[in-house]
C-alpha cells in the first residue's frame, strides 16, 4: 500500500520540480535580457522587393493602405469614378470590411441588382482587416467620405488574426501578423523557452476567444455609436463559413452565434447570410471562391446574398 501511494506521489514531484526549474530557467533569461517595450506585432522584413507599396504599418490600425497608392485613393476607399463632393441627391452608400469587401464581389452584385441611379457604390474594405481595424480605419478615414449608408461585413474570422504579407513604402517585403490577446500577458510577454510558450498557448487559447470576442462588440458598438450620431444607416451583414453545416467545425460555429449576439448587443440591424448561402448550397451552386477556401464567396454566392438582401429591402 505504501508503494502504491509513494509512485503517484514520487511522479507529481518529479512534474513539480520540472516545471519550478523550467519557469526558474525562464525568468533567469529574462532577467539576462530586455524586455520589449511594447508588443504590438510580430513583424519579419523578408528582404528588398520591386513591387508598388500598397500598405504600410501604422498606429492604431497595425497596417492599413497607402492612401493614394495603387488602389486606394487619399479618402481612404478603393478608386472609382465618382466625384469627391456628393451631389444633393444622391445616396452614397459604403462597404466596410475585410477581404469579402474589399474583392467587391457582393458590391458588384447589388449594385447590378439595385436601382443604380441615384447611388454612390463606395468600398473601404482592406484585405486582412479584423473588425476592429475595419471600424477604426472608418473612423479616422472613410467617415470623411459623408456616407449615408454603411454596409459592414461582419465575417466569422473576425474571432482570430489573418496574417497578412505586402510591400512596405521602404521597399521591404512585410510580414504582419497580430499578436493574441496573451501576448499582452505578463506571462507570455517574452518568453524564450519554447515549452512555455506551449504551454500559455493551451492555458489561454479560450483567453484569447473570449477578449476577441468583447473587442468585437465593443467595435460594433462604437460603429453603431458612430452612425447614429450622423444619421448614417448601418445594416451588418453576418457572413458565416462558407460550407455545408455538416462540414463546419464546432469553432465556426461557435463564432456565427457570436457574431449574431454581437450584433443584438449592439441594436443594430442585421442579416445573416447563412440562409441564401445554404440554399444556394441546395442548388447545387459552389458558393466558394476557390476550392477549399470557406472565406470568400464565389460570384454565384454574392448573387444569391444580393438578392437575398434585397428582398430584405436592404436599401429601402
Amino acid at each position: 500500500m505504501v508503494r502504491q501511494r509513494t509512485r503517484p506521489a514520487r511522479g507529481a514531484l518529479a512534474l513539480l520540480v520540472a516545471l519550478v526549474s523550467l519557469a526558474a530557467l525562464e525568468f533567469g533569461l529574462r532577467i539576462v535580457t530586455d524586455a520589449p517595450e511594447e508588443v504590438p506585432a510580430e513583424l519579419d522584413g523578408q528582404g528588398a522587393d520591386s513591387q508598388p507599396a500598397r500598405f504600410v504599418l501604422v498606429v492604431p490600425f497595425g497596417f492599413r493602405p497607402v492612401l493614394g497608392g495603387p488602389d486606394y485613393g487619399p479618402d481612404g476607399a478603393l478608386y472609382n469614378s465618382y466625384p469627391r463632393e456628393k451631389g444633393p441627391d444622391t445616396e452614397r452608400i459604403l462597404f466596410i470590411g475585410d477581404s469579402v469587401t474589399a474583392r467587391g464581389r457582393i458590391v458588384r452584385a447589388l449594385q447590378q441588382r439595385a436601382d443604380a441611379a441615384t447611388r454612390e457604390w463606395w468600398n473601404g474594405g482592406v484585405e486582412s482587416f479584423d473588425l476592429e481595424q475595419a471600424v477604426r480605419y472608418f473612423e479616422h478615414h472613410t467617415l470623411a467620405l459623408d456616407p449615408d449608408h454603411v454596409v459592414l461585413t461582419f465575417h466569422v474570422n473576425d474571432y482570430q488574426s489573418t496574417p497578412v504579407e505586402f510591400t512596405d513604402p521602404f521597399g521591404q517585403r512585410v510580414y504582419y501578423s497580430e499578436p493574441p490577446w496573451r501576448a499582452t500577458r505578463w506571462t507570455y510577454g517574452y518568453d524564450h523557452i519554447l515549452v512555455w510558450r506551449y504551454t500559455m498557448d493551451a492555458l489561454f487559447e479560450r483567453a484569447d476567444e473570449r477578449s476577441r470576442a468583447k473587442a468585437n462588440e465593443r467595435a460594433l458598438a462604437h460603429l453603431a455609436d458612430l452612425c447614429r450620431e450622423r444619421g448614417i444607416e448601418l445594416d451588418v451583414l453576418v457572413l458565416p463559413a462558407l460550407q455545408p453545416e455538416a462540414d463546419t467545425s464546432p469553432t465556426l460555429r461557435r463564432w456565427h452565434q457570436l457574431a449574431l449576439a454581437a450584433c443584438r448587443s449592439a441594436n443594430v440591424r442585421h442579416h445573416d447570410l447563412l440562409e441564401p448561402l445554404q440554399a444556394a448550397l441546395s442548388r447545387g451552386i459552389d458558393i466558394q471562391e476557390s476550392p477549399g477556401d470557406w472565406a470568400h464567396p464565389s460570384q454565384a454566392a454574392a448573387d444569391a446574398i444580393a438578392e437575398h438582401l434585397l428582398a430584405a429591402d436592404l436599401f429601402g
